[in-house]
């Protein structure tokens, strides 16, 4: 009798694992991202090239100058 207990709650338990700890039957509508996600979107933004306003230049954006809300290559562009 013990072992059936024993091994059903080792079922309920792995179930209740397998379900990533909530029983919830029907998945959220909203998405949820991992920090994997959230890091691999990180690097895709640092990638995206911005053209500076001054001299029409193309820079990726993690290396770009912000300055009023545009992108400017260098500091020899931005607005005196």
């Amino acid at each position: 009798m013990l072992l059936k207990l024993i091994i059903i709650g080792a079922v309920v338990f792995w179930i209740y694992k397998k379900f990533g700890g909530t029983l919830n039957w029907q998945k959220d509508t909203k998405e949820v991202k991992t920090k994997k996600q959230q890091d691999e979107d990180l690097m895709i933004d640092k990638d995206t090239l911005v053209e500076c306003e001054k001299c029409s230049t193309f820079v990726v954006k993690s290396e770009a100058i912000i300055y009023n809300g545009k992108y400017y290559c260098s500091k020899e562009c931005l607005p005196n």
